[in-house]
């Protein structure tokens, strides 16, 4: 019955513990390495397996860039996007990594 799409109520903090890193990863096999990050034109990308496609999301779904090449566990990207948070997926066949990625201009 109100005009507000919500409202908050509580809220609750908590202290985290372990490093702060700027990369938080998301994989099904092997490990993935993303230098620099943030990034801001160019990108060098080392993963655990051999991975022939290299995909940017942007945080709402949107492909917003892609590579394909002979499978390697290494590429090195050149791209042209806003600023902003994306998230970096690699695969092959039958595995992917992923990992959030930060353009800052």
């Amino acid at each position: 019955g109100t005009s507000k799409l919500f409202q908050l109520k509580w809220m609750t903090f908590s202290k985290r513990t372990g490093p702060v890193t700027s990369s938080i990863q998301m994989e099904k096999s092997g490990k993935l390495l993303i230098y620099p990050n943030p990034a801001k034109t160019m990108l060098s990308v080392f993963s655990g397996f051999r991975f022939n496609t290299v995909e940017i999301f942007s945080m709402n779904g949107k492909k917003v860039f892609q590579d394909k090449n002979e499978a390697s566990q290494y590429s090195l990207l050149n791209f042209n996007l806003d600023s902003g948070m994306y998230v970096l997926k690699v695969s092959n066949e039958k595995d992917y990594a992923a990992s959030k990625l930060l353009i800052d201009l």
